[in-house]
């Protein structure tokens, strides 16, 4: 079920989606003023969820378009229990630069992922640096799960794989 409202005018105005399906729960809000061919807003609610995770913005954030065609987004968090999901302020358009943190997620919060034979017991840490100019992509991503604990079922006896560190990098 798809419901999308707004009111307002050129000068000011108000937006709400809201998203209910099988696999995904989506509600946005934003609000903003159009002036001069700048278009000023906030996201003043967001929050995602899906096979038992749910994300919710923390607090409304600063969304600028400009006549010129740039797209800014000031700082924001997300939060999901003790896990958060952190950016810096970053431009969206042109030459994308994004920059995400993720911290403290849980593994086991991946179960629904998993098949029912597997388990991942830990924290996830993660950071996320692209950029998309015109000249090509770069970018780097740093994966730590720290030490943790990966299961495996065997018929009804449980098997654990305990790690010290498993440390993931890469770059674009």
């Amino acid at each position: 079920q798809l419901q999308l409202s707004a009111d307002g005018t050129r000068g000011t105005h108000q937006a709400t989606l809201d998203l209910q399906g099988g696999l995904l729960d989506l509600s946005l809000a934003a609000a903003g003023n159009l002036q001069g061919g700048d278009w000023r807003g906030r996201l003043v609610r967001a929050s995602v969820e899906a096979s038992g995770q749910r994300w919710a913005l923390q607090r409304p954030v600063a969304i600028n378009r400009l006549a010129s065609g740039r797209l800014d987004m000031a700082a924001h968090c997300f939060v999901s229990g003790p896990a958060t999901l952190c950016a810096p302020e970053q431009r969206l358009m042109p030459d994308t630069q994004l920059r995400y943190r993720l911290r403290v997620f849980p593994l086991d919060s991946l179960a629904a992922y998993l098949p029912d034979t597997l388990g991942w017991q830990g924290e996830l840490n993660a950071d996320l640096k692209v950029d998309l100019p015109q000249a090509g992509p770069t970018g780097e991503i740093s994966v730590d799960a720290g030490a943790g604990t990966l299961r495996f079922r065997e018929g009804d006896v449980w098997h654990d794989f305990p790690y010290q560190a498993l440390v993931l990098n890469s770059r674009l």
